[in-house]
């Protein structure tokens, strides 16, 4: 079987296992990790891999997040679409000034104590492993798999590519074909945003020694393994080893090479993010 492989890597990634947020909650574990799929060049995905932390963590919301208050959950949920708004912007003006196009898809967890926020524009995919089970905690933005997103892009004149699912940007169907969530891409959003760039967020509060680690990964991972077999492999690398950054990235790696064993065309990033938790007492 042959299969054509991208010349390119257009990927990007994240990592802050000590993700420094603010003096007043110094003592609240704060963790940010994504992936991030650039499409026409790796650009966007880069400025991104860049700056949307930092845009994430100079929100006042989040620097005053304690970990666990009830009104935390609606105002860090604000601040992650604002953060995600302001890279957005700050994409297109970056590639409008040098004349150039270009988006990528995002999917980022921020964790502050037990509480961890996924928030995702894009085909990238977050999971979680609890007891042993799978939790998909994102869903692909595919234009024509979704109703709703169907009637809105059609609505505004926007076009679909139904064999594809994906968006094209204008009538006559010329514009390189997008999902219907990214960052960038400016010549979806003017003059009508065909292509939207809030992200779906949802909560997830940690269970200790119930939950056992994350996955972030393009779409690429994704291509020719389902959500199960990656859970797998994560389990089946760590057992009975104790959590640290070598044994995480080893399962990230084992994702990784799997996915190009079953000769995966597009690229491919993988993060795991093991969780580590007090013995019980009694």
């Amino acid at each position: 079987m042959r299969v054509r492989r991208r010349r390119s890597m257009e990927d990007r990634h994240t990592v802050m296992p000590d993700f420094y947020v603010s003096h007043a909650t110094a003592g609240v574990v704060h963790q940010f990790a994504a992936v991030y799929d650039g499409h026409i060049s790796a650009e966007g995905a880069e400025l991104a891999s860049q700056r949307l932390h930092e845009l994430i963590a100079d929100q006042p919301e989040v620097q005053n997040c304690g970990g666990m208050e009830p009104v935390d959950d609606e105002d860090i949920q604000r601040a992650m679409c604002r953060a995600f708004l302001e890279m957005d912007q700050e994409m297109m003006d970056e590639a409008d000034g040098q004349g150039k196009r270009y988006g990528t898809t995002a999917v980022c967890a921020l964790r502050i104590g037990r509480l961890v926020y996924v928030a995702h524009a894009g085909d990238s995919a977050a999971l979680l492993c609890r007891k042993g089970s799978l939790v998909r905690l994102t869903e692909d933005h595919k234009p024509a798999s979704v109703l709703a997103e169907r009637t809105r892009i059609e609505s505004m004149g926007g076009l679909i590519n139904y064999q594809e699912d994906r968006v094209l940007g204008n009538p006559r169907g010329n514009s390189i074909p997008r999902l219907n969530m990214a960052l960038g891409d400016a010549e979806f959003k003017f003059p009508k945003r065909i292509v939207e760039s809030v992200p779906d967020i949802i909560r997830v509060l940690l269970q200790p020694r119930l939950d056992e680690f994350f996955i972030l990964a393009s779409d690429g991972v994704f291509e020719r393994m389902n959500d199960a077999e990656a859970v797998r492999i994560v389990r089946e690398t760590i057992a009975g080893r104790e959590p640290s950054d070598a044994v995480a990235g080893q399962a990230a790696n084992a994702l990784v090479q799997r996915a190009k064993s079953l000769f995966t065309s597009d690229n491919m990033t993988a993060i795991v993010i093991l969780f580590q938790w007090p013995a019980a007492s009694c």
